[in-house]
This record gives C-alpha cells, sequence and structure tokens, in this order.
C-alpha cells in the first residue's frame, strides 16, 4: 500500500510537472514582427486644419431637421417619390450641410494622429446623412431645373466621397465609403434614362475618377485596421471590463490572460492583414489566402486538441473577426465593378446619341469616348457587354459568364432596398443601358425630361 502511494504521488508530481510546463509554453510570447510596412500616414488633429476632424465634430453635434423616415420618401415608382419632402430637409439643414462641405475644402482631410477610439472610429451617421442630403439636392436640381444641373451636382458629391475614402480610416471607414458610393453611383445610374447631352456624358467621364481609389483605400484601410486591432489589444490588457463592455462572451475570452499572447497575436493580425493587402490589387479570381485560411482550418477542426497549442485566444479573436473582413472585401469589390459599368454605361450613351445605334463591340468607344475598357474586377478580362440585351456586366463572385443575371432590375421595381435585382446579384451582376427605348416605360405622371 505504501509502495502504491508513493508510486502514485510520483504520477501525479510528473502531472503537474506536464501540465505546468504545457501551460508556460503556452503562456511565452514571441518578439514582434517589423510592422514598418503598416505605416500610415496620419492628419493633424486641429480642426481648422484637418476637414476629417472638423467633420467629425459637426457629425457628432448634427441634430438634423426632417430626416427621421427619409426613406419611406423613395417609397414606389420614382414619380411617386416625395420629392416636397426632400426640398424641405435640404433647406432646413442647409447651414448643416454647407459647414460639412467645407470640411472636404480644406488642405488635409485625413484621419488624425490622435491614437484612441474616436480617430479610428469615423462619425458614420454624420457623412451618411450628408451624402444623403445632398444626392436629395441634386434630385431636386434635376426637378425643377436641368438634368445637366443634377450631375454637376452629383460630380462634386462624388469627388467628396473619394477624398473620404482616401482619409486612411479602418474597414468600418471602408465600409461607410462603400456605402456612400452607392447612394451617390445608384443616382448617376438613374440619370441614364435623363435628356444629357453628348458634352454632358463626356463631363462624366472626364471627372467621374471614383473607381480608380478603392485598391488604394482598401489597402489605407487594412493598414490602419492593424493598427486598430492592435490598439483594442493593448486596451485589453489595461481594462478589458471597461474596454468589453457588457459581452460577456468576450469578457470571458479576454479573461484568459495568459493564453492571450500579445506579441503572437498582433503577429498573427499583421499577416493576415499584409496578405489581403499584398492580393487587393489582383482580380477576385486570382486572389489567394494561405495564411487567413490555415487560421481557418484551425478553427474548424473539431476536439479539444487545437486549443493547447500556443495563443488559443489570440486565433479564436482573429478567427472571429475574419468573415466580417471578407465580407468588406466584397463590398468593396462590388461598389468598384458598378462605378466602371457607369461610365461604360455613360460612353455608351455618348456613342447611342451620335449615332443612334450601341456599336458591335466595346472596342469601337476607344479612344473617342472612352480611354480603355474597364476590367471586370471579378475575373480580370474586360467587362461583358451584349448589345442585343442592352446590358453590361460582370461574372460575379461564381467566375462563370452566363450571359448577364435573369432577375428583374432593381429601377423596374418599386422596392429600392430590396436586393433580389440583376445590379445587385453577386453572381452575375448587371446593369441596363437604361436610355434605351425598351427599357423606358412612360408614365404620365412622371416629370418630363428637361
Amino acid at each position: 500500500m505504501r509502495k502504491f502511494l508513493k508510486v502514485f504521488i510520483i504520477l501525479v508530481a510528473v502531472c503537474f510537472v506536464l501540465i505546468g510546463g504545457r501551460l508556460y509554453w503556452m503562456a511565452q510570447d514571441e518578439p514582434a514582427l517589423d510592422y514598418s510596412l503598416m505605416t500610415v500616414e496620419l492628419g493633424s488633429s486641429d480642426p481648422e486644419v484637418n476637414g476629417y476632424v472638423r467633420m467629425q465634430t459637426l457629425s457628432d453635434e448634427r441634430e438634423l431637421v426632417g430626416m427621421e423616415d427619409y426613406y419611406e420618401w423613395m417609397d414606389g415608382a420614382r414619380a411617386e417619390w416625395n420629392f416636397e419632402a426632400m426640398a424641405e430637409a435640404v433647406e432646413g439643414n442647409r447651414e448643416w450641410m454647407d459647414a460639412m462641405r467645407a470640411c472636404f475644402q480644406l488642405d488635409e482631410f485625413r484621419v488624425h494622429e490622435n491614437s484612441d477610439l474616436v480617430a479610428f472610429i469615423p462619425s458614420i451617421g454624420g457623412v451618411r446623412d450628408y451624402v444623403q442630403l445632398r444626392t436629395f439636392e441634386a434630385m431636386l436640381s434635376g426637378v425643377n431645373d436641368s438634368f445637366s444641373s443634377e450631375l454637376d451636382q452629383l460630380l462634386v458629391l462624388s469627388n467628396e466621397v473619394e477624398i473620404y475614402a482616401k482619409s486612411s480610416g479602418s474597414l468600418i471607414h471602408l465600409l461607410t465609403s462603400d456605402a456612400i458610393a452607392g447612394i451617390v453611383q445608384r443616382e448617376l445610374y438613374a440619370l441614364l434614362e435623363a435628356d444629357l447631352s453628348v458634352e454632358d456624358c463626356r463631363q462624366f467621364l472626364e471627372f467621374f475618377t471614383l473607381p480608380e481609389i478603392w485598391t488604394d483605400a482598401g489597402i489605407n484601410a487594412f493598414r490602419q485596421e492593424f493598427w486598430f486591432s492592435v490598439y483594442c489589444l493593448n486596451l485589453t490588457r489595461k481594462d478589458p471590463n471597461e474596454f468589453l463592455g457588457e459581452s460577456a462572451y468576450m469578457q470571458k475570452l479576454f479573461a484568459q490572460q495568459p493564453f492571450l499572447n500579445l506579441n503572437r497575436t498582433k503577429n498573427i493580425f499583421y499577416q493576415v492583414n499584409y496578405e489581403i493587402i499584398a492580393q487587393l490589387p489582383k482580380p477576385v479570381s486570382e486572389r489567394r489566402y494561405p495564411y487567413g485560411d490555415s487560421i481557418v482550418e484551425w478553427i474548424e477542426t473539431p476536439g479539444f486538441s487545437r486549443f493547447l497549442g500556443r495563443n488559443p485566444v489570440g486565433m479564436i479573436i482573429c478567427a472571429i473577426v475574419m468573415p466580417a473582413t471578407e465580407k468588406v472585401v466584397e463590398a468593396t469589390d462590388r461598389v468598384e465593378m458598378y462605378g466602371e459599368q457607369l461610365r461604360l454605361a455613360f460612353a455608351l450613351k455618348a456613342y447611342y446619341s451620335e449615332h443612334g445605334n450601341l456599336p458591335e463591340s466595346l472596342d469601337v468607344l476607344v479612344p473617342d469616348y472612352i480611354s480603355e475598357i474597364p476590367m471586370d474586377r471579378f475575373d480580370g478580362q474586360a467587362m461583358r457587354y451584349d448589345p442585343d440585351a442592352g446590358i453590361l456586366y460582370s461574372v460575379g463572385n461564381d467566375f462563370e459568364d452566363w450571359g448577364g443575371s435573369e432577375l428583374p432590375f432593381e429601377f423596374q421595381n418599386e422596392d429600392i432596398y430590396a436586393e433580389d435585382f440583376a445590379e445587385k446579384d453577386v453572381s452575375e451582376p448587371t446593369l441596363a443601358l437604361r436610355f434605351l427605348p425598351w427599357f423606358q416605360v412612360a408614365d404620365e405622371d412622371e416629370p418630363a425630361a428637361e
């Protein structure tokens, strides 16, 4: 009995040593990598110098008039929209709109140098309200003045969206940029039906440069997102309860502080973000993410053994973030592709106005109407075009050419916020050449084109 007890004590001691050694090994951190490739140019924190800082203040302090239910103003067919409510909202918020516009006119417009959450997280609602109000203002100009005037205003607004998108914010900033670009581009798409001159179309092709900025905007966003992740990780060391708020799951996760290796986690975020940055300039079909895929594979591995490696908490955090990251990349690819389709559509409108028919090939447009045929963001080939159907389309995320979407077009339906439309078809996003007679439906109540 005494011998058995002795053996048992030895076995228990060995187990404690092995477990302790394993836990000690798991808790060991590693040196930080060289993060210099994630350097982001930051702006001044002075609102008199940096328009981004001033915009944040205006956004946070805004008290807008009559914008509570603005999405209801665009219910039904366009002829049924509540343009009177739009006009009241624009005039009621004129002073705030002008103050916001002045922000974009300063020499500097960039995320500022203060390393706090205010610097990283944009005032999303403010800039979206501003772009929506300016779009209403442009619409009213088309109704009451001329479509040429509406186009001019939308081009100014698209330039402001460019400035905002290039200001080096993090991923939430990039997603906001995608959203406000979508607001402007949707109204530009509607102008394809308007009575615009060839000179108007050429002006659009000269000044609409929004599709050109998304790769650089995405690269800067992922660089900034890395530093945002580092900032958040550092905050969890100081006071996880204050930083994580009432999220019981995240508090429990970050409570495992010994198994959250700070440098290892930073290095994981660095390698994930750097891999994405390296792939962003490529067509979607050619992008490869071996490091990111390995993390997904790790989190999907069944059993408890995966949690016995080094830095399991850091791996879990990264695995939680990655799906959201993929959604932002997808949204940015779509908004870029939509903008390129718009450029082609306006070039084709100019050609149609001068010749009375569509060209058999997009190559005919070069160089008289457009300098080059835009690339399909998804497979790197020229954008697809079907003159018989009067459509431009992309192969989408399945990389298969099906000849365009079979879904109905957004402008032919009353619910502009629905998703099941050809323009939003992820497998074959398709734009109609709305200036063609067969896309235009007569409506006695619709305001006549100027």
